[in-house]
């Protein structure tokens, strides 16, 4: 009986982490209808949203903050997953195109308006990466490792990736989404840190960021309107692309060595 308690409670533990997420993006959006719809505004609004998450994880302890890991030097790693993510920015684009994927007007748009302020960059590439880690990975995916404790640490990382990817609620961003998730949660899991799993996305913003402010043409661009129309140079940059994300990913997995202790109670502790 008491081993079903501890289970229904951990179930309900992760679903609550979800909900606490949607409950402040709801508020968010509720307050955002409420007031002038300048990209001012919506970056004050998101990053408020964003904030707030962070905060509300981290006095919580549901997703327990630590030095730790930092504190073991892990700055091979950490840069290998800085190539990584440059080197998987093309091939991405290139799956999202193939699949037809195109994200829908109102999201694009808020998109635009944030990449349009200075501090939309505070927003896009930190504060919400850093929230978005706090709940998906330090809460929710060491809850489901913890949950299923003894069986395969996939299954805990699958389900964090297709919750994370739900909960982007469109098509084409849930699909980047989902194997997003399921890189970021092998990070975590071999890591015991969110850290890892930070810096790739953080990266990857970054470069969207970075490339929708010096060419806004390009912000809705296919792969192939990247290269002027080529779909031969295009798929030639994707290829190029994989010659870099896969020896950065190889660097990764052997640096990024599994502690071990494998138990999810000592990977719950090292994030203490």
């Amino acid at each position: 009986m008491n081993t079903e308690k501890s289970l229904a409670r951990k179930v309900l533990d992760i679903a609550w982490y979800v909900v606490v997420m949607l409950m402040i993006q709801l508020a968010a959006a509720l307050v955002y209808a409420r007031i002038d719809h300048s990209s001012r505004n919506l970056v004050v609004v998101e990053g408020v949203a964003a904030l707030v998450t962070i905060l509300i994880f981290a006095l919580m302890k549901w997703s327990p903050v630590s030095r730790t890991y930092l504190r073991s030097r892990p700055w091979g790693v950490l840069a290998w997953i800085v190539v990584l993510a440059f080197g998987l920015v093309l091939p991405a684009q290139g799956l999202q195109d193939a699949l037809g994927l195109t994200m829908d007007d109102a999201q694009a748009d808020a998109l635009r308006q944030l990449i349009s302020e200075p501090a939309g960059f505070l927003v896009l590439c930190i504060l919400a990466p850093l929230s978005e880690e706090m709940v998906m990975r330090g809460a929710v995916l060491r809850s489901l490792l913890k949950l299923l404790k003894g069986k395969s640490a996939w299954v805990a990382i699958v389900l964090s990736a297709m919750i994370f990817g739900a909960l982007h609620g469109n098509v084409a961003q849930m699909v980047n989404a989902t194997l997003m998730g399921l890189l970021l949660g092998w990070m975590y899991w071999r890591s015991g840190s969110i850290v890892p799993g930070l810096v790739f996305p953080c990266v990857n913003n970054t470069i969207a960021w970075a490339v929708s402010s010096i060419y806004p043409h390009l912000a809705d661009a296919t792969l192939v309107e990247m290269f002027g129309g080529s779909t031969s140079a295009a798929w030639k940059a994707v290829g190029f692309s994989l010659l870099i994300a896969l020896p950065a990913l190889y660097q990764v997995a052997i640096r990024l060595k599994r502690p071990a202790a494998t138990d999810d109670s000592e990977l719950t502790s090292r994030n203490r």
